[in-house]
């Protein structure tokens, strides 16, 4: 006996609807408890690279993401005695933020006492005192210590790695995110991460172009001398980071 063939039809996408999740990598979809819980006229909130607000049980969407960082990956809700609206928590790469007004308006709470970030590599300034540290963060960039407690932003983006040149002490070189069409850059600081100058190696065309996260070394004890993997090649800078040429 033959199967019959299944016919799936396209599902049509709610107008409004966020679409980026890097392959499920952010897409977070609840509902607000104070809904009525008809399936017509239900509070949701779906969020994946961006966020957004339905009022009609999903028919149609609106953005709320004015505020928000990137890339959801949980909400959360209180729910205070009528008529009091519900207080919304969404968290993303950017750490946890709330808001009171049903999304038209965002607080971030990342400081203060409570901060969550993930620190893809860290290095310390080279020295006696060791008391400068810089640190690559997913999602959100590059930063220096400020003062014993603080962070300074040097770079925006995802910072992929970030290292000190082992003599020179305010020369600084760090990959990250760089989009299309090179997914990862290399850039260099002369002046401590007052500013950067793109050094990446490789080009637009081949395998390295669309390579993440590309790691860094330096010599500790040779002035100006760096290395950066990719998953093709290792390049290796004698120059403070100007020119670059493959070792293998």
């Amino acid at each position: 006996m033959r199967r019959a063939a299944t016919i799936r039809k396209p599902v049509a996408v709610p107008a409004g609807a966020p679409a980026t999740t890097f392959n499920g990598y952010c897409m977070a979809l609840a509902v607000d408890p104070a809904s009525p819980g008809d399936g017509v006229n239900d509070i949701l909130f779906w969020g994946t690279q961006n966020q957004t607000r339905s009022a009609d049980s999903g028919a149609s969407f609106s953005n709320v993401s004015s505020g928000l960082h990137a890339d959801t990956h949980a909400w959360g809700f209180f729910q205070p005695p009528a008529p009091a609206t519900t207080t919304i928590y969404c968290g993303n790469d950017g750490g946890i933020y709330r808001s009171t007004d049903d999304g038209a308006n965002w607080t971030a709470l990342n400081s203060g006492g409570f901060q969550t970030t993930l620190i893809y590599n860290m290095d310390i300034k080279p020295g006696a005192t060791g008391d400068v540290t810089v640190g690559a963060f997913q999602d959100n960039g590059h930063k220096r210590t400020d003062g014993p407690l603080g962070w300074t932003t040097i770079g925006g983006a995802d910072g992929w790695d970030i290292v000190y040149d082992g003599v020179t002490a305010d020369r600084l070189v760090a990959t990250r995110n760089g989009g299309a069409p090179i997914s990862t850059r290399v850039i260099l600081s002369t002046d401590d991460g007052g500013s950067f100058a793109d050094v990446t190696p490789w080009g637009a065309g081949g395998a390295e172009a669309g390579f993440y996260a590309a790691g860094l070394a330096a010599d500790p004890t040779n002035d100006g001398i760096f290395y950066v993997s990719s998953n093709t090649n290792i390049w290796q800078s004698l120059d403070g980071g100007n020119n670059w040429r493959i070792l293998f």
